[in-house]
């Protein structure tokens, strides 16, 4: 927006206006960091989803598998678990 401010042919006054609209806008989402926010909310659920998944497949598991590929089921969610930031 500030760019645009600079290349626009008006008035003084309202290229003001724009910059000062422009550096608000950037100072906002600069102050609430909006962007990362959603970021990081987003791949906590994701992370928390699959986790749930691998509990569901545990409690579900065909009577095939045996006692090793169980324990492993169950120590890969718990060490998901635990370093889950």
């Amino acid at each position: 927006m500030t760019s645009l401010a600079a290349l626009l042919p008006i008035d003084i006054f309202y290229l003001k206006i724009i910059s000062g609209i422009a550096a608000m806008l950037i100072a906002i989402d600069r102050a609430l960091n909006w962007g990362a926010r959603w970021i990081y909310h987003r791949q906590m659920r994701h992370e928390y989803l699959i986790i749930i998944a691998e509990i569901s497949f545990y409690e579900n598991m065909p009577e095939n598998f045996n006692k090793e590929e169980k324990k492993l089921i169950i120590w890969k969610s718990t060490r998901n678990y635990i370093t889950l930031e």
